[in-house]
């Protein structure tokens, strides 16, 4: 239950840029490393939130092709756990991407005060 609670924040957070963001790189370098560095991190970023939802896709087609169940509590099919993975993956990368395309920096976040 906590790791479908943790992936349904997640696009949240990375939406506020809530994420942790090393601000003491961010000092040392000048505008123009700032914007490459900013692009170099959003590209990792989406990568590896690509790679991470079409795994948990496949291990989830996977699993509904098998009929997998998963036994605990209650009985549940197993590509249903894999679900949450594929959405929130799918979301944080849709976002990084975002702010990739449209050049906005992680550094200069604004957060609400409250949530």
């Amino acid at each position: 239950m906590i790791r479908r609670a943790t992936m349904a924040a997640a696009p949240y957070l990375v939406r506020l840029r809530g994420h942790i963001l090393v601000e003491v790189l961010y000092r040392r370098v000048g505008a123009a490393q700032t914007r490459w560095l900013d692009r170099a991190v959003l590209t990792l970023c989406v990568v590896i939130c690509v790679v991470m939802a079409s795994l948990a896709g496949m291990l989830a087609v996977e699993a509904w092709s098998r009929g997998e169940i998963d036994v605990r509590s209650l009985d549940t099919p197993r590509w249903l756990l894999f679900l949450p993975l594929v959405v929130g993956f799918g979301l944080m990368g849709t976002e990084f991407l975002r702010l990739l395309v449209l050049g906005e920096s992680l550094a200069g976040a604004q957060r609400p005060d409250t949530f």
